[in-house]
Formats: C-alpha cells, structure tokens, sequence
C-alpha cells in the first residue's frame, strides 16, 4: 500500500495517484487501497490485471472476477485500469478483448452513479506513515494490523477509510469513531488532535502498544494518550498471546462464549479513570515456561483488564490490550470482529447510520451524490485459492459468482425520502419506518448494485 505522496516543488505538487496492487486476491486489496485514498483529495485509479497470474503470463480470469474487483475500486470512489500484454508480436487475443468489453459494459453502466460524487465518511482507521519502522526490522511494510482491521469491518458491513496522519488531523470531525490499531508512534500534534476530537464527544478504540513509542521509535514507558484511555501504562505482556474474557454483557452478541484467543502485540494498563469491560488472561505455560504447543489453552487471570472503557470531555475511549486488528489477520479470530463490532455498535456510536442483515461477503461503501446518498453493496462471494502460492491471484473458478438474496437494510433517515431505489436501473424499493430509521430489502444482489 503507498500512502499518497508529498507535494512537489510546484505549486499544485501531484494531481493524480495511481497503484497496481498485488495480485493475491485483488477484490480485497482493490478495496483496502481505495478505502486509503478515498479521502486524500486527489483523484485515483487502482490497476487490477486481467492475468491469471499477474504480469508475466498470458492467462485470463473469468469476466465476472475482473467486475467483481472494478465494482469495489469503483464504489470506494476510485477509478479503475484493467492490465495485460501483448504478445511478441503486439496482438492480443480476441477473447482478451470481449472481455474487457463485457467488463467496461458494467463499468459504462455504473458511471451515472459515480460522477460527482464523494465519499460519505463513518469510520476511520488511522494507517500512520511511522508504522514502518515501529514493529522492528522488515522486510516489507508492516500492514498486519490495517489487513486485520479491513477483513472485520468490511465482514460485519462497517464502512471505513483508511487515513494517514495529516488527512486524519484534517478530518477527524467528520469521523463517528476512530480506530487506532496497534499504532505504536503518535506525533504530539496527532496526539493533541485525537485529544480535543474526544474531548469534544468523538469515540476512540485504541488497541495493543499504541502512543507507546517516542519519535526514535524505542518505548516511553509511558502511553501519550494514557489520560484519554483513563490507564497508567505498565508496559508490554511478554507472550505473544493471551485470551479475553468478555464480562460485560454488550460485548457478547454473535461471539462464541469462551476466551477468546489473541495473538498478537499486547499491553498492559492499570484503569485509572478507565471501567473495565473484559479480563485478560494468561495462556497456560509449561513448567519450562513454553506454550503446550503452539499455543497455550487459557490460563490464570494476569490481573489487567483487556478491554477498558472511559468517558473524556464529552467523548468516550477504549482501550483493547491485545491488538485484536493483527489478531484476527494473524490467526483468522472471526470472534474478535463480533467483539469490535459490539464496541462501536453497542456502546460508543448511538446512532447507526447503515446497518445490513446480510453474510459477511458482502461489502459496504457510502458516497453521496448532491442531494442522494449512496450505499454500495459489493458481493465478495466467489472462489479463493486453498493455498496461497506467490502470484496467485484469487478468482472465482467459473463465470459464476453466487447472488445474495434478501438483504435486509436499515438506514438511519429521520425524513422520509423523495424515492428509494436499486440501481442500476431505478427499480424502486419498498420501505418501512420505524423510528428515525427506515427499513428495505433487496431481493438479490449479484455483483454490484
């Protein structure tokens, strides 16, 4: 993932940012990348291939795999860019071509829901440019905790954009929450601004060793947003895993009743002004001090709290000791997504602004057009490698991808609307009110709508 460049010597600096993503699985990075540029203020495109295998090789995917990804390029406010080669002697294939037609078919179909319109923003996930360097020597940047952060908010239809720190500190009034994952250095003026964001009645969830780390990357000893997290920081837990024992009831909803297991960066916080929401455990250890196998089972309470809540100002924060984001990448916690999803729903954000009864495939993005508000669903759904070889992309095996039927919508919207339709195509949609919200069904979703 590239975070969108500085300006240039000239006035104006950049006007355009463009990317070609990995290939593994570009529906999912297609996304992760846009939901990053969504709000930098320049126009983009993201260039996904029409390979089987990426740039090196003259295979094709199925049409609808390449719709698929332009459709949530396309829906995170981002314009697409499809890549092949040509042969030696600069022919391509006339399938090659049909295609492209057939993808561009749907792209054309879609451009009057697009022009003019802007990304609606919800949630925010703070990707800071310093995470690089705070996690120790890599190789590649360290996206763990953005992967993790992207696969549970989009699989429980939370709508995100990911933000670096100077479009964060711009934008941060815009934003009903703000999830810091494991983001480990904070500048004092990003400090400062999630400060008086909170302050001022925003909702923070902090996890791991976040604000631990000094501007030489090397632990404080303290946590610089300690006094917004009500917690006296007390240091790192020194196994690589523990458990959460959720206490409070809010918590609980769609999660299995057990401890559930985090592997992952975690800290240690005594509350201060902080309630504490969920008990953190220690795994069971040997008598040499090593895991029973990879893992441990759960074993005795450690004494800190896993998950703390506090008031600030007028706003509320969350401490989450485990990094739950990197926890679930990691590992595949699908409990942990239940859990941060009850955070924001059940206890921080009062009011839902979209909220869907639909599998986990389906993908979210709000955009609003002049006066009309959108809500893109994507469907995910579609075959995936079982392995993951290097420069596997991941593609549905037929021209077939599953339709998702009946989802159920509720949209926060205290007037009635002017019309509610499914688009493309105008099809009005019936709706119910109930409260301050108003409540449809779309009866099936292939790929976009």
């Amino acid at each position: 993932m590239l975070q969108p460049p500085p300006a240039g010597r000239r006035a104006g600096g950049h006007g355009f940012l463009s990317l070609d993503i990995f290939p593994e699985n570009q529906v999912a990075n297609g996304s992760l990348q846009a939901r990053h540029w969504a709000r930098a203020g320049k126009p983009f495109d993201i260039m996904n291939s029409a390979f089987l295998k990426w740039w090196g090789e003259w295979g094709i995917k199925p049409v609808a795999a390449l719709r698929q990804e332009c459709a949530t390029i396309l829906a995170n406010g981002g314009k697409t860019w499809i890549g092949y080669q040509m042969y030696p002697d600069f022919t391509v294939e006339p399938a090659l071509l049909s295609a492209y037609k057939k993808t561009f078919d749907f792209v054309r179909e879609r451009e009057p829901l697009l022009e003019g319109s802007v990304p609606d923003p919800y949630l925010a996930v703070l990707h800071s440019t310093s995470n690089d360097y705070t996690h120790g020597p890599a190789l590649h940047a360290e996206h763990t905790a953005l992967l993790g952060a992207h696969r549970m908010l989009t699989a429980r239809g939370l709508p995100y954009h990911a933000l670096g720190e100077s479009v964060l500190e711009k934008t941060l009034s815009d934003y009903r929450a703000v999830l810091l994952c494991d983001q480990r250095f904070l500048s004092e003026s990003t400090c400062q601004a999630l400060r008086k964001y909170v302050a001022g009645g925003g909702c923070l969830i902090a996890t791991g060793l976040t604000a631990t780390q000094g501007p030489d990357f090397r632990p404080t000893g303290g946590c610089a947003l300690g006094d917004v997290l009500g917690i006296a920081w007390e240091g790192a837990f020194p196994q690589i895993h523990a458990y959460i024992d959720l206490e409070d009831d809010r918590l609980r909803p769609g999660a299995m009743p057990m401890p559930l297991l985090a592997e992952s960066a975690i800290g240690l916080a005594r509350p201060t002004a902080a309630r504490p929401l969920a008990a953190l455990r220690a795994p069971a250890l040997r008598g040499d001090g090593q895991p029973l196998l990879r893992y441990s089972p759960p074993g005795l309470p450690t004494g800190y709290p896993a998950v703390t809540l506090s008031r600030f100002g007028a706003g509320q924060a969350v401490y989450i000791a485990p990094d739950i984001a990197a926890a679930c990448w990691t590992g595949n916690q699908w409990n942990l997504a239940h859990l941060l999803e009850n955070l924001l729903h059940g206890l921080l954000i009062a009011t839902l602004s979209v909220r869907l009864q639909a599998p986990g495939v389906v993908e979210v993005a709000l955009a609003r057009q002049g006066r009309r508000r959108l809500i893109h669903l994507i469907n995910h759904a579609g075959e995936r490698p079982a392995m993951h070889p290097s420069h596997t992309v991941g593609y549905a095996m037929t021209e077939d991808v599953l339709p998702i039927h009946r989802i159920g919508v509720t949209i926060h919207s205290p007037a009635d609307p002017a019309a509610l339709t499914w688009e493309p195509g105008g099809s009005p949609l019936a709706w119910t009110r109930d409260g301050e919200f108003i409540r449809a069904v779309v009866e099936r979703l292939e790929l976009h709508g």
